[in-house]
């Protein structure tokens, strides 16, 4: 596959949702409001509250017939502890809604040409990310549905075709993170998949980028690594580098990780993205490892002292709205 050219570009929006649903209840804004989230609830117009706005969307009981109930565990989301309900992937009742949000979406979406990518949901929980939820109670309830990996990767086929038909014209990203206890040919079967139907539009994302030390051993990395010659692909910061580097790590080996995957582009956090020295320090450091090439650029760090190869521990990404809205795009 030929690998689209984009010249370098930093691009900042704000946080705002999309507004979508089983029966036409847009609200009627202009300009109309953007994102790669998809809802099934009406918002007023005078809505400005997209918290409060996004966990009445959470808690809308008529996604599915069928749902599993669980807590959210991630202390840094507000709701911590709540109990909630994820619709189950495969009810044809949640299908059938879904399917119908997509195609409505794609009616008022597909032809505005700032719509450049869609995120391909459609069995996920508190993000876009390909989790579900995985407590020792939520496997227990997974696996009395039987095969759910079979499942799995057919409800993914469906909504590869219903999201590719919609929007024609956009890429097709799938958010790569770890589903339950499932091994890697799963995610391979779906990438291969998107692939062969959908070779330009198709395209994964690595939302775990650190700078903290090589990312290579996770899993959302590594198939990164693996397709990055076959397909677009990109990635997401897991946190800022506004917050003292702790949990991001530094600039420089978040820079050699991009470069070893050859990352057609970078989302970075709210803060970070709007921050004109924190993206031109991001972009200086990208500029001068592509020139370089991966190995000299970690020979470089070696020798300045600033090279990491492993990790120090594992910091949960912060579950903030608005935190990747900006993107750096290198030359190719």
């Amino acid at each position: 596959m030929r690998r689209r050219k984009t010249g370098k570009t930093l691009r900042a929006c704000c946080y705002c949702l999309a507004i979508a649903a089983t029966n036409q209840v847009f609200a009627e804004q202009e300009p109309p409001k953007r994102t790669g989230l998809w809802v099934t609830q009406k918002i007023s117009e005078s809505a400005a509250n997209p918290a409060g706005f996004e966990a009445a969307i959470r808690g809308n009981p008529h996604l599915g017939a069928q749902s599993l109930q669980t807590s959210i565990t991630n202390p840094h989301r507000p709701n911590f502890g709540e109990t909630v309900s994820v619709p189950v992937p495969w009810d044809p009742i949640y299908q059938r809604n879904f399917s119908r949000v997509i195609a409505q979406l794609g009616e008022r979406y597909a032809d505005d040409p700032l719509c450049v990518g869609v995120v391909l949901t459609c069995a996920n929980f508190m993000s876009k990310e390909m989790h579900l939820p995985k407590t020792p109670a939520d496997r227990a309830k997974w696996q009395e549905m039987g095969d759910y990996g079979t499942k799995l990767l057919d409800v993914y086929k469906k909504y590869t075709e219903e999201w590719a038909k919609a929007f024609p014209k956009q890429q097709i990203s799938l958010h790569l993170s770890q589903v339950l206890d499932l091994p890697s040919t799963f995610f391979e079967r779906i990438i291969d998949y998107g692939v062969s139907k959908h070779p330009e539009q198709f395209t994964i994302q690595n939302c775990q980028l650190t700078g903290r030390g090589e990312d290579t051993g996770r899993i959302s990395y590594d198939l990164v690594l693996k397709y990055h010659d076959r397909l677009h692909h990109g990635f997401q910061s897991l946190a800022g580098f506004g917050h003292g580097g702790e949990r991001m790590g530094s600039i420089q080996m978040a820079v050699l990780n991009v470069v070893h995957a050859d990352g057609e582009y970078w989302e970075l956090w709210h803060g970070d993205g709007l921050s004109a020295e924190t993206s031109g320090e991001v972009t200086k450091a990208w500029e001068e490892a592509k020139r370089l090439g991966y190995d000299a650029y970690k020979k470089k760090l070696i020798a300045e002292g600033l090279y990491q190869e492993q990790s120090r521990g594992h910091h949960r990404g912060r579950g903030g709205r608005g935190r990747h809205d900006a993107a750096l795009t290198p030359d190719v």
